[in-house]
């Protein structure tokens, strides 16, 4: 069984390869252990956020 889609795991590869993406680096290795012990976690919960554009707010979903 495949634990990463090839297309996930490519998309890893590029942010372990580029130094000026650290942080979301660190953000993804932070999620996917916290996915992985406890998928119920406070901090993975979605937010509604709110974006600006062309004086329309647009809503959308981050998780």
């Amino acid at each position: 069984m495949k634990l990463w889609p090839r297309l996930a795991a490519k998309q890893f590869q590029n942010l372990e390869a580029d130094p000026s993406k650290a942080r979301i680096l660190k953000d993804v290795r932070n999620t996917l252990g916290k996915m992985e012990t406890n998928l119920r976690h406070p901090s993975l919960n979605t937010h509604l956020r709110f974006l600006i554009r062309c004086h329309f707010a647009i809503s959308i979903d981050c998780y």
